[in-house]
């Protein structure tokens, strides 16, 4: 962090220090042609008029003339020969033509005799500064741009370090690591970001682990019984035995076969809820199409909807999963009824569905949720992740999952999900 903070501000530099020769080079370039161009403009005419004079006067009142124009001019005037002021080409080509040259500080004019020059000079200095500090003054600019960069930016870098080293603990194992939203005010919201993506992953790699444990608890029992069946197989005495013992065997693998869909299934849904886009969905033609899918299964239970027009924002697809499994769950275990209900609010909807089987006990409401859980193991109904599954869901869409007493006398689940 702290080379790409020392890369950016070398960058920095630089292209102030760029900018400051760029401006340099224009200043001098610029000004200086210009400002010689303005002096001989502006004296031009004085200088010719005072040659002029001098040149029309008689070779005995030269003398005269030379000190009438002295007298005119506040700055000295003298006649000197062309090679006590060396030259350029271009300058003698000028005053040749008879032009008037500022030469540093002077002002030059050709005589005609082309071996004598009027030198009015040393000019009086502009009162303004020079172009030495004028540069000097632009370089202390930069310099105090340059330093105001640096203490703007190092309470990011320092926040950026604080992100670095909260990232690193997090890759190397230690998924408590977390940014204090304290100590970086200027990007809470990027702490916020970051922490509750680190929320998220540490709760997925907490389930995942608990999921890989419970997998491996619910695989063991089919796959012993099924090494069990077989050994007694071969110990068989009969057709009749043999037969019952290949049976146990095939219910076996069934069962091995269902748990393994339901996982994968369960694995897949929750990816589909991850990454799936929202839609707004009609929940009353939802609630009917589940209703359809479910009926023919269970013939001898009345499925019945209450539920006005309601439309929301979700993921159609796994909220027909999750009351598809509530709804089927209901009437796994209802005697004659099951009641699919949708509630609206401000905000929020409710759906609740309600059977009237034996209910489900209080201190059982929170671990019906958890994966592979069976409250009735002895009826061997399901494979523990229907609800799970629902809780995923729910949770997903912004939503929450419950279970209570319904009105019916059985189980009541809820849904409370975002409009």
């Amino acid at each position: 962090m702290t080379r790409m903070f020392l890369r950016f501000y070398l960058g920095v530099l630089t292209i102030l220090v760029f900018a400051w020769l760029v401006l340099a080079y224009v200043y001098r370039a610029n000004n200086s042609a210009q400002n010689i161009q303005v002096i001989e403009e502006a004296l031009g005419g004085g200088v010719r008029l005072a040659r002029e004079k001098f040149i029309a006067a008689a070779p005995d009142e030269a003398p005269k003339v030379l000190d009438a124009i002295r007298s005119e001019f506040d700055y000295p005037l003298q006649i000197v020969a062309w090679d006590e002021r060396p030259m350029s080409e271009s300058l003698k080509a000028r005053l040749h033509h008879g032009e008037v040259v500022l030469y540093g500080n002077r002002i030059l004019a050709a005589l005609p005799d082309d071996e004598s020059l009027l030198d009015f000079g040393p000019l009086p200095e502009f009162a303004r500064p020079n172009q030495t500090e004028i540069l000097v003054g632009i370089g202390a600019i930069f310099g105090v741009a340059a330093l105001a960069i640096a203490i703007l930016l190092r309470p990011v870098v320092t926040q950026l370090q604080a992100i670095e080293r909260t990232a690193s603990a997090f890759s190397e194992g230690d998924l408590s690591a977390r940014l204090d939203v304290t100590q970086t005010p200027k990007g809470i919201a990027f702490a916020l970001a970051f922490n509750k993506m680190a929320d998220r992953v540490e709760t997925l790699l907490r389930s995942q682990r608990e999921l890989l444990q419970a997998v491996s608890h619910e695989l063991r029992t089919p796959l012993a019984k099924i090494r069990f069946a077989t050994e007694l197989i071969e110990s068989s005495q009969t057709d009749d035995e043999r037969r019952m013992r290949l049976e146990s065997v095939n219910n076996a693998t069934e069962k091995l076969d269902g748990l393994v869909s339901e996982l994968l299934n369960y694995v897949r849904l929750e990816s589909v809820v991850a990454t799936s886009e929202l839609a707004l969905v009609d929940l009353r033609q939802l609630f009917l199409e589940v209703i359809d899918l479910h009926a023919p299964l269970h013939s001898a239970i009345d499925l019945r909807i209450e539920c006005a027009e309601i439309w929301l924002w979700s993921n159609r697809a796994s909220l027909s999963v999750a009351i598809g499994n509530l709804v089927s769950n209901a009437a796994r275990f209802a005697e004659s009824r099951v009641n699919v209900i949708a509630i609206r609010g401000e905000e929020r909807v409710t759906i609740h569905v309600d059977d009237d089987g034996p209910g489900i006990p209080e201190s059982q409401w929170e671990r019906v949720f958890e994966p592979f859980v069976r409250l009735d193991e002895s009826s061997q109904r399901g494979t523990g992740l229907g609800l799970a599954l629902v809780q995923r869901i729910t949770i997903r869409v912004g939503g929450h999952a419950s279970v209570g007493t319904s009105p019916l006398g059985g189980a009541r689940f809820t849904l409370d999900l975002p409009l």
